[in-house]
C-alpha cells in the first residue's frame, strides 16, 4: 500500500512538473491585456461589439465575395476542399456575371523600401511604410472634389468623368486565414496594404484621411518558383514574439507582392480590427499570390500562442532541453540551417522564461453580413 501511495505521489509530482500554461497571442502581457482598447482573436471578432460599438455597424468588413478568374478556375469541382477542410459551395462559383463595373478603376503601383522594419504588435505582423515611400496609387472620385469622399465611385448610378486622387500607402500587414471569403473559399492568408487619401487630395477626408485598403489573397503551393522572393524576405524576417521588431535586410519591392493581374472587387466597408471604423473603400484582388507551407507555418508561429512552464524551475529545465535538442535553432531573424535535424523540422527556441511559440496562430475576423451593399467588379 505504501509503495502504491509513493508511486501515485511520484506520478502526481511528475504531471505537476511537466504541466504548462498556454498564453494566447496578444495576451501574454497582462498589463496590455487589461489596457483600454485591447482585443484578441479568441472568438474571431464575434465578441468585439460588446467593447467596440462601431463593430455593430451595418457596413462592416470582411465580407463574402463571389468568384472570378483564378479564384474560380481552381474551384470548378463540386465539394472542393479548402486548405482547412471546409467545403466550398458549388452554387456560388463563377457567379460574377451580374456584377457591375465601377465608373472608373483604381490603379496600384508601388516602389521599393530599403531595410524596412517588421513589427509583431500582438495582433499581426506589420511593415510600416515611410512617408517618402514612392508609389503611384490613384483612386477615382466622382462629383464635386471639394465635398466627395473616397467611396464616391461606389454610389449607385454614379457616372460622369472621374477625377483621380492619390492614396498614400501607410503600412502592410497579414492575416491567417483570409478574412474575405472568395467564391466560398478560405485562403490560408490575406495581405492588406493600408492607404490614406489626405485632405490635400480630398478636403472632406479631414486630418485623419480617408482609408483605402487593398486586399491580396495568398494561396498554397508546392512550387517554389511561384513564390515571390519578396514574400519570403518578409516572412523569414518576422519576429516570433509580440512586442518585438526586426529588419528586412536590403530593398523590398512592394510591387512584387502583388499578382500581375490586378482586377479587383470593390465595396464600402470598415476596418477589420477595432474600432471597426466604417466609410472605408475596399479593393480585393481577384487573383492570389502564392505561399509555401513552411512560410505559412512560420507566420502561424509568429501569431501563435505561447506554451509556458508553470514555474521558474520548469522554465529553466525547458530552456535547457530546448537548447540541447536544437543546437541549430530558428532565430528571431529567420530560420537557421535545419538540414541536420530529423525530418528537417525544428521547433522555435524557448525564450528566457522557457516559453515556446506554437504554430497554431490565427488572426482573422469572421465575415460580416453584406446587407444592402453592392459589390462591383473592376476586371
Amino acid at each position: 500500500m505504501a509503495a502504491r501511495t509513493l508511486s501515485l505521489l511520484v506520478f502526481v509530482l511528475f504531471i505537476s512538473a511537466s504541466s504548462a500554461c498556454i498564453y494566447e497571442f496578444g495576451n501574454r502581457d497582462e498589463a496590455a491585456a487589461k489596457a483600454g482598447g485591447h482585443y484578441d482573436y479568441s472568438y474571431n471578432g464575434l465578441d468585439w461589439p460588446g467593447s467596440f460599438p462601431q463593430c455593430r455597424g451595418k457596413k462592416q468588413s470582411p465580407v463574402m465575395l463571389p468568384g472570378t478568374g483564378a479564384a474560380a478556375e481552381g474551384l470548378k469541382a463540386p465539394a472542393a476542399e479548402s486548405f482547412d477542410g471546409t467545403v466550398t459551395n458549388p452554387t456560388i462559383l463563377n457567379n460574377t456575371e451580374g456584377l457591375k463595373a465601377p465608373a472608373a478603376k483604381s490603379t496600384f503601383d508601388y516602389g521599393t523600401v530599403t531595410n524596412p522594419i517588421i513589427i509583431n504588435n500582438g495582433h499581426t505582423l506589420q511593415v510600416p511604410l515611410p512617408a517618402d515611400f514612392k508609389s503611384d496609387v490613384k483612386i477615382p472620385v466622382l462629383g464635386d472634389i471639394a465635398t466627395a469622399k473616397a467611396t464616391s465611385v461606389l454610389q449607385a448610378g454614379s457616372s460622369g468623368k472621374a477625377t483621380y486622387v492619390k492614396a498614400a500607402p501607410a503600412q502592410l500587414h497579414f492575416h491567417t486565414h483570409s478574412e474575405h471569403v472568395v467564391s466560398g473559399y478560405v485562403y490560408p492568408m490575406e495581405m492588406h496594404i493600408v492607404h490614406f487619401v489626405k485632405k490635400d487630395q480630398l478636403p472632406a477626408c479631414g486630418d485623419a484621411g480617408c482609408p483605402v485598403v487593398l486586399g491580396v489573397m495568398l494561396a498554397l503551393t508546392n512550387d517554389e518558383s511561384k513564390v515571390t522572393p519578396e514574400l519570403r524576405k518578409v516572412i523569414e524576417a518576422m519576429p516570433l514574439n509580440e512586442g518585438r521588431n526586426a529588419t528586412i535586410q536590403g530593398a523590398l519591392d512592394v510591387d512584387a507582392l502583388l499578382p500581375k493581374d490586378r482586377s479587383y472587387f470593390t465595396y464600402e466597408g470598415s476596418l477589420t480590427t477595432p474600432p471597426c471604423s466604417e466609410g472605408l473603400l475596399w479593393h480585393v484582388l481577384t487573383n492570389p499570390i502564392y505561399i509555401t507551407d513552411d512560410l505559412l507555418t512560420r507566420y502561424q508561429e509568429a501569431v501563435g500562442n505561447y506554451d509556458c512552464p508553470h514555474s521558474a524551475a520548469a522554465a529553466a529545465a525547458a530552456a535547457k532541453n530546448a537548447n540541447a535538442k536544437n543546437a541549430k535553432v530558428t532565430t528571431e531573424s529567420g530560420p537557421a540551417d535545419n538540414s541536420g535535424t530529423e525530418g528537417g523540422f525544428q521547433a522555435p527556441p524557448a525564450d528566457a522564461k522557457g516559453c515556446v511559440k506554437l504554430a497554431d496562430g490565427h488572426n482573422y475576423r469572421a465575415a460580416q453580413p453584406l446587407g444592402s451593399r453592392t459589390i462591383l467588379l473592376a476586371a
